[in-house]
């Protein structure tokens, strides 16, 4: 642009001695517009001179101009040029600055006299480039709808500011060619504060900081200030089409300003950096916009080349929805008494105004409810402290307000109400995926405008799960005919597409978790609850809710009208709670209808899991019995529940109608009451005869059969010494217990394995009795021992149905006696057939013993006088504690050798050789001294402890002859062993001190060489402790290096990789869901999440990578879907059963030019089982709250880093998906992919660690456990990996802490090597005193053998 240069002029010091700058837009003759910008002017300067700069622009401008579109020459010397400025005054001759205000932009026209064509549309002549950047990837749910919202929401802003005088008007007209939306608001011009340019550049909203002003107030807040949210216009316009015209005038001025969108130029442009100029104009205002307009300004939007075709009518109702209250709302009257129906705010789609159609779910809801009152209340949220604020002075984030309404829709005629609402909207073409079980029981506003995907389950203040009884089940019940209605102010923020609240917000949290004890990131949000006017605490709260439920039912409620048949009348019963009885008379009819089917007595049903209180785990099948409707026919309240009796249940266990004396009871037995609402909801169906035959047999060959005793393997098993003996001797201990089992009747014991098999092993809760009797020949013993005990089933080492009797403990004499000991056992209450066991017990044969002296501390050795059997049992009587306990010892007779003395040196000495000479002469030493020359050792195999002392006797009688020391378990034989390096061990003092002195120094390099084995070990762990450490710094490296890249572009390439997987639907997918501003034709959109490897992200590579092999391609490219119907939706069939490839997935995969050609997994995240327990509350990203793996020691094994769940980040973008029940990605997707798998850092650690190990493992080396007893071995590569979002902060810090853990690891390898050296230069001393000692000791060997000739020549 043209500055002059910069001087003090008439102009600066008018304006007190400050810079003056005059800024001019110019439009041109030729349809392009340049601007201006002078400093310091004088007050007036010559047309000429004003022309001259204005050429100088204009070539720059051409050079500069991207567009191929030739221009007209202009006629800058053409005598007639003059300028023309917004209202159409001409300037000729002289520029007057004192007709412009300084500091802002003026527009002005140019004309040279030549004008072939009449120009409207001007380049360059608006200048949008963003001032933040808000250009990025549009989320899924911002659909057509959602963008045309968007500027309707612009549209409400602006007429909402229009006085009473004017008329509010937003008319939305939609064609096939072109899309307008028509506002009254106060329009725009080219001036600064008003100027067109901040409708098309994002982040400029006029409303932003008008946010304050609408926190507060009353309900249902209608105080449109949007502005701060949302994708602005330029986004929403292109989303719906590919070129936007906005026309805007203002009351004062007389011209229409306009602007142009080009999407081309949007996506070409799309960052902060570009420099983005778009086409504008003046023009005069039309009649048709002056008459729609009474007051004079408007503002006008025209889509062009729409990218959908909307629906007409859904689109009414949709809006209608939306914008409910400002379209007709109650307003009191100044009297304070009287209510009358206001419409703020006109509402027109194509000429209709939506205040006279009765469609939508909003009118349809109101029509089906009834009639209050409904329960209401004022919430008030409070930040205690300021920290959350932005700035001191915003009151934004530190208060809200909420007003919820609780609105009852009873059961009418047996039927729900809500399933009404849900029929009235699918014939009006709007209907849900929803049921009366899944329908959101939440509706939320925000400033009186509806949040479409703020569709939540009930709140917790408004369930009942903790409730028990018959009073409970009815609240549990009455609960889902509650929907709330909730209208939030300013104070709460929406998401950026305005379909929900943030879900990061905290008052958004404490208003989603209200009811329940605040959570941690809760602690500083105080919430306030008053209902008319009366302030309650949360206790008030939840008994005033629960009595107000219980009087709507009573109220409203009729949940069957009639039977089919003549009722019996019950009164008072006196099993009230078994019949779920609340009222004092109830109907007992043996056939009911509903929705046109007859439900009869005898009938088979299944009810499906869940479908009610006792049908939690499995599918029940039952035959229906009655049907008991509470009150009178005609009476409202009253409950309906249907007695059925499980296919487990005999006849003779079912209901039982009675009538004795004119009074009437029904016996519940062992039927199951069942709601008769579960009729309506599906959940109860008619079975087929085939199908109940299948189950009668399935049930026949799971029941009770026979009764088996546990063998002593099996009970080995259980870690119980069991098992009946079939014949033993009286006296012997009875086993520690008896199990019993009860065999199903598809057990066939000749083709099953020994091992207990729980599938082999029924599962019953009846009671199993054992009988004793004792039968015996002898006088008075007969029944003395009859024993009678019932014990229940049990579980031990994951085994059920046990029945365990204990008998050791209870009964330790049991077989004292001789004599036949009958068990038998009973299944009570069952068919299944007793067994009986015989236990022979005979007399033992009774030996006389005779005491024989011993050294035994505090024991008598008992000898056997018969001495034929060369094999004696000796008893060992302890009386220590004061009674006799015999131990058995069994003495064997050995070979009898003579042995004669022999004079030895030194005397007083005595050696003992053998006469046989057949054996050489080994000589053990003993401590004894035998006085004796001739004395026979008998060779015992005695089981008795160290340090025992046995006597010693001659072959003649049992004499004390000496004693031995057993060093062993037995006493030593009469050979031993040569005491290496010297055959002669009975040596004088001197030699046996110096053989001492060997042993022992050969002990201590032993010792020695055991302490440099331990050093050389640690060194090795060391080593390999360090070789890890630099592997994980090395790691940690390359992830800081990857830090320094954008997560986005990894993201990014991990798409383009996928989508060059062309002939997969994960390609097509990731296609379709990268292209925002697109909509698409199908449905199935909508419906789906994403890819599982775009929906999370890891914070290393290693991690990334096994997790991503664990999980494997298939189920990393599996397409995630909210709902079974939204993954149906993605495939359609011929009637043949093949695909049909026109339709859905496969046609939006044609018309990139790509396939579909193999199978593609889908997850329903609807269907999954999802995490139930507690959560991290500090941790944003709701992490699973998992106990870490014990040992058996109690220890959390080495080396464990997690439960790879929590090791995955949800992308940020699906960090508040949630499913319809309130449960997020981590809890349904990827705690179904992972479970409970540990990630270790090495294998080494996870094997380590499988004896903790229950589901899964892997390690960060590549090590996979993917089950008990299956390894997955070698090595893979995945190509499709989940991608890295490194923490740098933490980054650094593990790698220092790494480096210092490698540290210590060096200095104590140097530590231990020094030990080493030192250790080892002890050994070598001690091998060279040992070598010395050897020498030496051999030569006094040899000279005393030389001075000793005759006892070698005796020996």
């Amino acid at each position: 642009m043209q500055q002059t240069p910069t001087k003090r002029s008439q102009v600066r010091e008018d304006h007190g001695d400050k810079d003056v700058t005059y800024r001019f837009k110019v439009l041109l003759p030729n349809g392009m517009s340049v601007g201006l910008q002078l400093q310091n002017p004088e007050h007036k300067m010559p047309l000429g001179d004003f022309i001259q700069m204005l050429k100088r622009e204009h070539h720059l401008a051409l050079r500069e101009s991207s567009s191929r579109k030739r221009k007209r020459e202009i006629d800058w010397n053409a005598g007639g040029l003059f300028l023309e400025d917004a209202n159409d005054r001409e300037i000729k001759d002289v520029v007057n600055f004192k007709n412009f205000k300084a500091h802002e932009c003026h527009i002005l026209k140019l004309h040279d006299g030549n004008v072939p064509e009449r120009v409207i549309t001007f380049e360059n002549m608006w200048d949008l480039t963003p001032v933040t950047d808000l250009l990025r990837e549009l989320p899924q749910e911002y659909t057509s709808e959602t963008a045309l919202a968007d500027l309707i929401d612009n549209s409400l802003q602006a007429v909402w500011a229009n006085d009473r005088r004017h008329k509010k008007l937003i008319s939305v007209d939609v064609a096939d060619k072109v899309m307008s939306i028509f506002d009254t608001g106060p329009g725009m011009d080219g001036s600064d504060e008003n100027s067109i340019v901040k409708w098309g550049k994002m982040g400029a909203s006029l409303h932003r900081s008008f946010k304050d002003q609408a926190i507060g107030g009353t309900p249902p807040y209608l105080t449109p200030f949007f502005g701060m949210f949302g994708y602005g216009g330029p986004i929403a316009s292109m989303q719906l089409g590919r070129h936007a015209l906005i026309s805007s005038k203002t009351k004062d001025s007389r011209k229409v300003y306009t602007l142009h969108l080009d999407r081309e130029a949007l996506l070409s442009r799309s960052n902060s950096n570009s420099n983005w100029k778009t086409a504008g104009g003046m023009r005069d205002p039309l009649e048709e916009e002056m008459i729609r307009t009474p007051h004079g300004s408007f503002t006008k939007v025209e889509i062009y080349k729409p990218k959908s075709k909307l629906d007409i009518d859904q689109l009414r109702c949709k809006l209608k929805d939306i914008y409910f209250p400002y379209i007709q709302c109650d307003e009191e009257s100044k009297a304070g008494k009287i209510w009358k129906t206001v419409t703020p705010v006109n509402f027109e789609v194509n000429g209709v105004d939506l205040a006279e159609i009765a469609g939508g779910e909003i009118a349809t809801t109101n029509l089906h409810s009834s009639n209050g009152p409904d329960f209401v209340l004022q919430l008030h949220f409070f930040c205690k402290k300021n920290s959350m604020s932005q700035s001191p002075d915003s009151k934004t984030d530190i208060k809200a307000n909420a007003c919820l309404k609780c609105v009852y829709f009873p059961i009418v005629k047996g039927k729900e109400n809500i399933e009404r609402i849900l029929e009235s909207l699918e014939s009006e073409g709007c209907s849900t995926s929803e049921k009366f079980e899944t329908y959101s029981r939440v509706s939320i506003r925000r400033l009186g405008r509806l949040l479409p995907d703020a569709r939540w389950a009930l709140l917790p203040f408004m369930e009942f799960k903790q409730k028990k009884g018959d009073r409970a089940h009815l609240l549990k019940r009455c609960c889902l005919r509650v929907k709330c209605f909730i209208e939030t102010d300013a104070g709460f923020n929406p998401t950026p597409s305005k379909n929900d609240l943030a879900h990061h917000g905290p008052f958004t949290a404490a208003l989603r978790n209200f009811g329940n004890q605040p959570l941690e990131n809760e602690n500083d949000i105080k919430i306030e609850i008053s209902r008319d006017g009366k302030h309650l605490n949360l206790a008030q709260l939840k008994r005033e809710y629960e009595n107000w439920i219980l009087q709507m039912h009573e109220q409203y409620d009729d949940e069957a009208d009639c039977g089919e048949d003549q009722p019996v009348v019950v009164v008072s019963p006196i099993n009230k709670k078994a019949l779920h009885m609340s009222s004092e008379v109830a109907r007992v009819h043996k056939s009911l209808k509903r929705r046109g089917i007859a439900w009869k007595r005898g009938q088979k049903i299944k009810l499906l899991k869940g479908a009610c209180a006792g049908v939690h785990k499995n599918n029940v099948y039952a035959t229906i019995e009655y049907f008991l409707l509470e009150g009178l026919e005609g009476d409202s309240g009253g409950q309906a529940q249907m007695f059925c009796r499980p296919l487990s249940n005999p006849e003779a266990k079912g209901c039982i109608l009675s009538i004795s004396d004119g009074d009437t009871s029904l016996d519940v037995g062992g039927s199951l009451p069942v709601p008769v609402s579960v009729i309506d909801t599906g959940m109860c169906v008619a079975v087929r005869s085939t199908e109940w035959d299948n189950q009668l047999e399935k049930q026949r060959q799971k029941s009770p059969s026979t009764i088996d005793l546990l063998d002593a393997e099996q009970c080995q098993e259980l870690d119980i010494d069991g098992a009946l003996p079939v014949d033993a001797q009286t006296g012997k201990d009875p086993p520690e217990a008896i199990v019993a089992i009860v065999r199903p009747a598809s057990y066939d014991s000749s083709c099953i394995s020994k091992n207990l098999d729980q599938k082999h092993i029924a599962r019953t809760n009846l009671q199993m009795s054992m009988k004793v009797k004792f039968s015996s020949d002898a006088e008075g013993l007969q029944r003395v021992h009859d024993i009678s005990v019932s014990v229940a089933p049990k579980s031990l080492k994951g085994f059920q149905g046990l029945y365990i009797f204990p008998l050791k403990s209870k009964y330790p004499d049991l077989f004292q006696n001789a004599g036949i000991y009958t068990f038998s056992f009973l299944l009570d209450e069952s068919e299944c057939k007793a067994i009986e066991k015989k236990v022979l017990i005979k007399e033992a044969r009774k030996v006389e013993y005779k005491q024989i002296h011993s050294t035994f501390t505090k024991e008598k050795v008992l000898w056997p006088q018969d001495s034929s059997d060369s094999s004696k049992v000796v008893y060992l009587q302890d009386e220590s504690n004061g009674k006799c306990v015999d131990k058995k010892v069994l003495i064997k007779e050995a070979r009898k050798v003579e042995y004669k003395q022999i004079q030895s040196t030194p005397p007083k000495e005595n050696v003992l050789r053998s006469q046989d000479s057949s054996h050489p002469p080994k000589v053990e030493k003993l401590q004894v001294l035998v006085k004796r020359a001739k004395v026979e050792y008998n060779e015992s195999q005695v089981p008795l402890s160290p340090g025992k002392v046995l006597p010693l006797q001659d072959s003649s009688s049992l004499q004390k002859g000496g004693n031995f020391l057993v060093s062993e378990m037995q006493v030593p034989k009469v050979e031993c062993e040569e005491l290496s390096p010297f055959p002669l061990l009975l040596q004088d003092p001197s030699s046996l001190q110096q053989v001492e002195n060997l042993q022992r120094k050969e002990n201590d390099i032993k010792r020695i060489g055991l302490r440099i084995g331990d050093l050389e070990k640690q060194l090795v762990e060391l080593n390999e402790d360090k070789e890890i450490l630099e592997l994980e710094i090395s790691h940690l490296q390359a992830c800081y290096q990857l830090s320094s890249s954008d997560y986005s572009s990894k993201k990014e390439e991990l798409r383009n990789h996928i989508e060059r997987m062309s002939h997969t639907a994960a390609s097509t997918v990731s296609t379709l869901s990268r292209v925002p501003l697109q909509e698409p034709d199908n449905d199935f959109m909508g419906g789906m999440i994403g890819l599982v490897a775009l929906l999370g992200r890891v914070r290393n590579i290693k991690l990334s990578r096994i997790l991503s092999e664990y999980l494997g391609e298939d189920q990393m490219l599996a397409v995630v879907c909210k709902s079974f119907t939204a993954a149906c939706a993605l495939e359609k069939y011929h009637r043949s059963g093949e695909v049909d490839s026109r339709h859905a997935l496969h046609a939006e995969a044609a018309k990139l030019e790509r396939s579909i050609e193999s199978r593609f997994l889908v997850i329903c995240l609807e269907d999954l089982r999802p995490y139930t327990g507690d959560f991290d509350g500090t941790d944003p990203q709701r992490k699973l709250f998992l106990p870490d793996p014990a040992l058996p020691s109690g220890d959390t094994p080495s080396g464990f880093l997690g439960y790879a769940v929590n090791l995955v980040d949800l992308d940020d973008e699906h960090l508040h998906t949630v499913t319809t029940e309130g449960h997020n990605l981590r809890q349904t997707l990827f705690y179904a992919l992972f479970g409970e798998l540990h990630v270790y850092r090495t294998r080494k650690q996870m094997f380590n660690a499988r004896a903790c190990i229950k589901q899964a493992a892997v390690s960060l080396d590549g090590g996979i456990l993917k089950q008990t007893g299956i390894a997955s071995l070698g090595y893979g590569n995945p190509k499709i990996c989940f991608p890295i979002l490194v923490n740098v902060a933490e980054v650094l810090e593990e790698i220092a802490a790494n480096e210092e853990a490698k540290s210590e690891v060096v200095a104590a390898m140097e530590e231990i090597a020094k030990d080493r050296e030192i250790v080892l230069k002890k050994l070598r001393k001690k091998l060279k005193k040992q070598q010395k000692l050897i020498t030496k000791t051999g030569e006094e060997f040899q000279k005393k053998m030389s001075g000793s000739v005759g006892i070698t020549d005796d020996l």
